[in-house]
């Protein structure tokens, strides 16, 4: 099982077999035809209001991605919103099943807005996924 990581704007150059799911709180309506390039749009997958707006205030304030990550304590909030949330974890869980089937033929890409995964919620998703078997 293959599961990546990429940004929308990338989103053209992925291959056609691979199995696209955006992981947006907001649907990208100004993207073309974003519909016919993903497999799933999976909102309860992305970072709540509150800590997006947490984040986006402390990087406005610091200029620095690393530390407003860690001043608004990004990955530990972000995995407790997850790991509380039945139905987030059954998408979890039913995204990895569907990375099992395609037996690598196919890679499961989560894809949103921000241009990296370092201080990015598709990340801990992929370990949530990857490392911890939800």
């Amino acid at each position: 099982m293959t599961i990546r990581t990429t940004c929308l704007k990338d989103i053209d150059k992925l291959p056609k077999t691979a199995y696209k799911v955006l992981v947006t709180h907001h649907y990208p309506f100004y993207i073309k035809n974003l519909k016919s390039k993903i497999n799933e749009y999976l909102p309860i997958l992305a970072p709540n209001k509150q800590l997006f707006t947490d984040y986006k205030e402390e990087l406005k304030r610091t200029k620095d991605p690393k530390l407003a990550w860690n001043l608004v304590q990004y990955e530990t909030r972000f995995r407790m919103q997850i790991l509380r949330d039945s139905k987030a974890i059954s998408e979890l869980k039913r995204i990895r099943d569907i990375g099992k089937q395609l037996n690598g033929k196919r890679v499961v890409y989560l894809i949103c807005h921000e241009r990296t995964d370092d201080y990015c919620h598709r990340r801990i998703l992929q370990e949530l996924m990857l490392d911890y078997k939800v």
